[in-house]
């Protein structure tokens, strides 16, 4: 009864981490999210209007280009972590070893998380309190937002004070 009761248990943290596997490598298409898929930061296509110096955009190239490359050494050790789990999980790994191998992919997966926080803040580190904010309203008007009726040519004078 014991085993009946584990091997269910096992079955569905197995079931549990196959699909959140798959859907974690789904492509991410909202606006504005430094998901793996992008080759470039949303930011960076809002340069002008945000009236980005050449030394800023420069400065975010780089801070894009090292979070690129540690988001994918990042990504490539939890999806080991997540392969070797798998495996212990299928030849019966101990309990206590298998919490420990959960506790590490959650501990990688928080740092992945960290990782975006703290681009974040080194983009909002680089820009002035006034190009924040318009990003920031760019962001969460979406295309209603301001940088979409700036490239449209449609700045409303009522948005022009905001």
């Amino acid at each position: 009864m014991k085993n009946i009761k584990t091997n269910i248990v096992m079955l569905g943290a197995l079931t549990f981490l196959l699909t959140s596997s798959v859907f974690a490598q789904m492509p991410c298409k909202e606006h504005g999210k430094m998901g793996m898929g992008r080759k470039h930061m949303p930011i960076l296509s809002h340069a002008e209007e945000l009236g980005l110096s050449e030394k800023q955009v420069k400065e975010l190239k780089n801070i894009h280009h090292e979070f690129q490359k540690k988001s994918i050494e990042a990504d490539s050790k939890l999806k080991i972590l997540e392969l070797d789990f798998k495996k212990s999980m299928m030849d019966g790994a101990s309990e206590k070893e298998l919490n420990k191998q959960i506790d590490n992919i959650a501990a990688k997966s928080a740092s992945k998380r960290k990782l975006h926080i703290s681009t974040h803040f080194k983009v909002k580190n680089k820009l002035t309190d006034e190009q924040w904010i318009d990003w920031k309203k760019s962001m969460h008007g979406g295309r209603k937002g301001k940088m979409m009726r700036m490239k449209k040519g449609k700045e409303h004078s009522m948005h022009k004070e905001m």
